[in-house]
């Protein structure tokens, strides 16, 4: 199993090269893990997969396709896409890609220098062409093109989670965070509560709650959205609409057809989860606290 049958695959790794690769990424996994993981996720060709497919089905745990996405502007997303690519290596069952639209050339230069350093060759890196001035629309024109590369490159996936990664999403408890897929049969979009929610913005509990933010911004507060109240500790509350930093959405979502809306005043989220409601997809807020880092909220 230790990556002996996978030289044929890459025309530069032995198996010794396989093993070392693997073993420093995953110190204390199993030959047997090592060999799942780095035979799902490195070796990408179709004839690759199929060899692995063929040859270790039985042995090895079904891979759940993940699409980790986001956008940056002007920060530094070393922080976040390391909590990200942890999180990744953390489960067994994940094969992770990446997907990170930047705002301006420097960005890009940043997320290239941080894929070269890190040796993360499943990250897919775009430049934002919108002209749009206002924040709001030329950050729904940049989520429209995730969606587009998406709706053209990932239609595979399972889920895609899409994430703050200006240092605000940790991904962290891992474990705890991961449990959620134990129940997708019951959501078509999830975000997570935390212990300081900061995301009113985007939240919307059930009903025509409309965005305080823009009609009364002096009374928009927490206890006007009684469904974080509602939500119990290991359990869900339907909402129409949450991000919080990190939602976790089923591919058929993202390839509805729903667009974030570039006209829109209000938030981005707002509009694409009004959405997917009008097409039944069930949008659930999560009692299972994400960590965000709250330092970089203030």
């Amino acid at each position: 199993m230790d990556c002996r049958f996978l030289g044929h695959c890459s025309s530069y790794e032995t198996k010794e090269t396989c093993l070392t690769h693997a073993q420093h990424a995953r110190p204390s996994a199993s030959p047997l893990l090592l060999a799942c993981d780095w035979g799902y996720n490195i070796f990408g060709s179709q004839e690759c997969r199929a060899d692995f497919s063929r040859r270790y089905t039985t042995l090895c745990p079904p891979m759940v396709k993940f699409i980790i996405a986001g956008l940056i502007k002007g920060e530094d997303a070393s922080k976040t896409l390391n909590h990200a690519t942890t999180f990744c290596s953390n489960s067994s069952v994940l094969a992770c890609r990446f997907l990170v639209v930047g705002h301006s050339e420097r960005d890009v230069r940043h997320l290239k220098a941080y894929r070269r350093r890190t040796n993360l060759e499943a990250m897919t890196i775009l430049r934002d062409t919108s002209v749009h001035t206002g924040r709001v629309a030329g950050i729904a024109a940049a989520r429209n093109k995730m969606l587009r590369w998406i709706r053209h490159n990932g239609r595979d996936a399972h889920y895609v989670a899409v994430a703050d990664l200006d240092g605000v999403a940790t991904f962290q408890p891992n474990r705890e965070l991961l449990t959620v897929l134990d129940t997708a049969s019951l959501w078509d979009v999830v975000s997570f509560t935390s212990r300081h929610y900061y995301d009113l913005w985007a939240l919307r509990c059930r009903g025509k709650q409309d965005n305080c933010w823009a009609s009364t911004p002096h009374t928009c507060k927490r206890r006007l959205f009684t469904c974080l109240d509602d939500v119990p500790p290991t359990g869900f509350v339907d909402v129409d609409s949450a991000f919080n930093g990190l939602a976790i959405y089923r591919t058929s979502a993202l390839l509805s057809g729903c667009r974030y809306d570039e006209s829109e005043s209000d938030c981005e989220h707002v509009s694409f989860h009004r959405c997917l409601k009008r097409q039944g997809f069930r949008i659930l807020l999560s009692g299972t606290q994400h960590a965000i880092d709250e330092a970089a909220v203030r």
